[in-house]
């Protein structure tokens, strides 16, 4: 081996000297290099990918955390809702219930006439669940009724302004419309008696 390098040159010598290193590089590059920058990238795609597990956890144990909050919120609405709405009156009651309000205000009632309403069933599921399992789960169901009111009134129109204030304030009434037209009491010539036909609606709810 010595008698071959003493035969080559000193060109010979650098070029064999470059070829060498030149090797050495690449084998390091294939053999060191390239595997540690593969589980460098590796181990760098897989903290991100549990960077994102760990988000979404955290997330899921917010919305655990406050699923008792939420449905509490959730149950103050639909009460709420309720609180609207009249219990399920009898005719009777919702007659004598209209028949004052139209008495207070100084009306005479003449007819009064009550028809079947309406009836909605609503439902309402509220539900919070994490990845695993259902935390809570409340459903309601309620029946939502609607009854017509056509009455006929007799009286001075101050006393149909106070009557629809006062439908105003009651739970669950509303007035859907009036119609008026002037008609003489034969009990008295002196004094106009108008009568007007007033339908009322009486919202309740079957909880």
């Amino acid at each position: 081996m010595k008698e071959l390098l003493t035969t080559l040159t000193e060109r010979e010598k650098k070029l064999i000297y470059i070829l060498v290193l030149f090797l050495l590089v690449i084998g390091g590059w294939f053999l060191v290099i390239k595997p540690s920058l593969k589980n460098y990238n590796q181990a760098k795609l897989n903290k991100a990918n549990r960077a994102a597990e760990l988000t979404k956890l955290k997330d899921e144990l917010k919305d655990y955390q406050q699923a008792d909050g939420q449905l509490a919120i959730l149950d103050q609405n639909y009460q709420a809702i309720i609180d609207k709405y009249n219990g399920v009156y009898t005719n009777d009651e919702i007659d004598d219930l209209i028949t004052k309000q139209i008495m207070a205000s100084g009306l005479t009632p003449a007819s009064l006439n009550i028809s079947e309403g309406n009836t909605v069933e609503q439902n309402s599921t509220n539900s919070t669940t994490n990845k695993q399992k259902e935390v809570s789960t409340k459903t309601t169901s309620s029946n939502i009724i609607t009854k017509t009111v056509t009455t006929t009134v007799q009286g001075n129109l101050n006393g149909v302004g106070n009557l629809l204030d006062k439908v105003k304030t009651m739970k669950g009434v509303s007035v859907a419309s009036m119609n008026y037209s002037d008609k003489q009491d034969s009990s008295s010539q002196s004094t106009n008696i108008n009568s007007y036909d007033i339908t009322f609606l009486v919202y309740m709810i079957d909880k």
